[in-house]
């Protein structure tokens, strides 16, 4: 009859004071559900004035009588302190008595507490099952920070596929950060299978819930065709609600959207607008993407000064490519006179702060002769430190260096492997050299086959050299079986570049093409 009056079941009515009186009524003949009701009728104040004191008297009554809900309740007055004596041991003791019921409010609060040592001892492997059980039973909390228990590795190692797993159930659930999450993890292939259109699901989805960063990242997809169609209206809309939540990243991408016109009308005024409002928030960013625009767009006294401006003010807080471009500038890339003493100065800078491009180019500015500052020790310096920080093109460079002896004691060893590190960063040229290199046995084994490979990633990259050499291997088949059709596909693709080579051998080929035929 408490419940009754309390929730109005019925008629709709609801009496508080009647709730009172019946569950008085009922705990008074040690009824423990009644004494647990009218503890939390003085609890929460329901129809009184609260009094933590009094509910706590009625709910340890009634967990002294077994009731699992009361137990719960009169942990969580000792673990807060309220209407009790804060008292984590026997929050503990009490959490731990209804968890033996599978309450879940105690199996999530008690896997807490085990996990901290906090009231209890410490035991990572006892937190883990009772939040584990707790999940199983569909509550949020619990699954959320088994989720990041597994992403953290607090049990041990981290575990990334049980991570994303508790992550996916998370989202499901609506937990918009879980959203974002799992799409960061199926955009980076962390513990699942690399997956952009599961990554532009969850993506669009935490999007959907207002998360800034994930509507970004949608406006990327959309913009790229990432997953999903491309759509640049899409992309537009989830960059202006990205902008809305603070992210200047986005206000950038959308002044680079209308000052390029791709998919949409191209309107210079309004890049202008929305890279201005990225730069003056402060965004390094945002300056950089400003200038750049100015510089591209006029070539004025006024412009190159205001854009100068933007980019100082970013690379003296500290944006190392500002400094870049800054070096660019004074190098005299965008027009001007050049000033390559000014140049090195923001260069330098750049590279000091481990921007591998401007070490890349301030290495080749100290080994060019023709400038007025070389000194190819210190070029050769900068260029080892670019190539050991990933970049191609220096460690393209540098092999070409260790291979001639051109400045640095000649070691065709080296030679080839920073060929092959620039190979595999998708240099051309160098999957070319080494090739070569690995087809002659010049500074390492020979291998025909490495050879073949490494000559066919070049030709598929178009270049016209790696296109004749695989075509002569197919065509004598040496080290392959022998294709003279494929050959001449091959040689014809180098010779509809102008390679004269390839001409002259489809010429001695293309007969006897004719012939098997």
């Amino acid at each position: 009859m408490g419940d009754i009056r309390r929730y109005g079941w019925g008629d709709g009515k609801i009496d508080l004071a009647a709730a009172q009186d019946w569950y008085a009524k009922a705990a008074a003949q040690d009824f423990a559900a009644g004494a647990f009701a009218l503890g939390d009728i003085y609890f929460q104040g329901l129809g009184l004035k609260a009094d933590p004191e009094t509910a706590v008297g009625w709910y340890r009554k009634a967990a002294e009588a077994g009731h699992v809900r009361a137990k719960v309740a009169l942990a969580f007055s000792h673990l807060k302190g309220i209407g009790a004596a804060q008292d984590h041991i026997e929050a503990a003791r009490l959490f731990a008595e209804a968890a033996k019921h599978d309450d879940v409010l105690a199996l999530y609060n008690i896997g807490l507490m085990y996990l901290n040592g906090d009231g209890i001892e410490k035991s990572v492997d006892r937190a883990e099952t009772a939040l584990r059980k707790a999940a199983r039973k569909d509550y949020l909390p619990a699954i959320q920070t088994l989720a990041e228990f597994y992403a953290k590795g607090l049990g041990s190692e981290p575990d990334m596929r049980e991570a994303v797993r508790w992550y996916e159930t998370a989202a499901e659930r609506g937990d918009v950060q879980a959203q974002f999450l799992v799409g960061r993890f199926y955009a980076s292939g962390t513990g699942v299978p690399p997956s952009p259109r599961s990554a532009a699901k969850w993506f669009l989805k935490a999007a959907e819930g207002g998360h800034g960063t994930a509507a970004f990242n949608i406006g990327i997809f959309y913009l790229n065709g990432t997953g999903v169609g491309r759509d640049v209206a899409a992309a537009i809309r989830w960059f202006e609600k990205a902008s809305e939540a603070g992210l200047r990243a986005a206000e950038v991408q959308l002044g680079r959207v209308y000052a390029s016109g791709a998919g949409v009308e191209r309107d210079q005024a309004r890049a202008e607008r929305w890279l201005g409002k990225a730069a003056d928030s402060g965004d390094p960013e945002g300056k950089v993407a400003l200038a750049l625009f100015l510089l591209q767009s006029d070539k004025s006294t006024l412009t190159v000064a205001r854009a100068t401006k933007l980019l100082e003010e970013a690379a003296n807080a500290g944006h190392a490519p500002a400094a870049l471009q800054l070096g660019y500038l004074r190098e005299g890339r965008f027009g001007g006179v050049p000033w390559v003493a000014d140049a090195v100065i923001w260069y330098t800078r750049a590279a000091e702060a481990g921007l591998a491009e401007a070490m890349f180019v301030l290495a080749r500015l100290y080994l060019d002769s023709k400038i007025s500052i070389p000194n190819p020790v210190v070029g050769v310096g900068w260029l080892e430190k670019a190539a050991q920080a990933g970049h191609a093109g220096a460690q393209f460079d540098l092999a070409v260096l260790y291979c001639t002896g051109n400045g640095i004691a000649q070691n065709l060893e080296k030679g080839v492997a920073w060929y092959e590190a620039a190979a595999h960063g998708g240099h051309t040229f160098a999957q070319y050299n080494l090739a070569v290199m690995t087809s002659k046995g010049q500074g390492c084994a020979r291998d025909s086959d490495k050879a073949l490979d490494w000559f066919r990633t070049a030709a598929e990259s178009g270049m016209a050299a790696a296109q004749v050499a695989l075509g002569d291997a197919l065509a004598t088949g040496n080290g392959l079986a022998r294709d003279v059709d494929a050959a001449v596909l091959w040689l014809e693709k180098a010779a509809a570049q102008g390679h004269d080579g390839a001409k002259q051998r489809l010429a001695q080929l293309r007969p006897a093409v004719s012939g098997q035929t």
